[in-house]
């Protein structure tokens, strides 16, 4: 599934996103989706990678050269279904070459982004809360991930980069972070 060149507005206000990728059955495989050159703009979730329970298994999922702007949160990898967690995986997605800027929350949540690639992504915040990348617990750890040559920039004083280690599914939460701009004008 190729999802390119398209303008998603105004999606999801309460709940929902403008593009969601989800495996919720048990054992379902979802593999090689490209989200690629969209315009996402004032969308609750941008685009959101989702898990029910059963070990579904989503994988390979490129998200590369889009701009988002507004709405809640830009890209998630949701590892929670409803109030459950998941027991399956999000493994080798790259989210590579996106412009985001005035989310209200984090650019990037990971729930569980296993070998996860983020890479030369612009992101501009305004936001006094989680402004950059939220790495949490809610299913198997996020390990194996590369956070490398991005930008990112908060006008406030949020936090650009939170990994939550004590929370439920989180222990072994890792990532590398190389080569990276982490940059709070006001400084704070």
């Amino acid at each position: 599934i190729t999802i390119a060149r398209n303008t998603f507005l105004n999606f999801g206000k309460g709940n929902g996103e403008a593009v969601g990728v989800w495996a919720t059955s048990p054992g379902e495989q979802v593999q090689g989706v490209v989200i690629k050159d969209n315009r996402m703009d004032q969308d609750m979730l941008g685009i959101e990678l989702g898990l029910g329970t059963g070990a579904p298994h989503l994988a390979g999922t490129q998200i590369i050269g889009n701009t988002i702007t507004g709405g809640e949160i830009a890209v998630t990898l949701n590892t929670t279904f409803g109030q459950t967690a998941s027991d399956g995986t999000i493994d080798g997605t790259v989210i590579e070459g996106n412009v985001i800027s005035g989310v209200q929350g984090p650019a990037m949540a990971l729930g569980s982004a296993l070998n996860t690639q983020i890479v030369n992504n612009v992101v501009h915040a305004d936001v006094a809360g989680i402004a950059g990348i939220y790495m949490a617990g809610g299913g198997p750890p996020s390990a194996g991930s590369t956070i490398e040559n991005d930008t990112f920039v908060n006008e406030q004083q949020g936090s650009l980069f939170v990994t939550v280690a004590n929370q439920s599914g989180a222990s072994g939460n890792n990532a590398i972070v190389r080569n990276s701009i982490f940059y709070s004008p006001s400084g704070h």
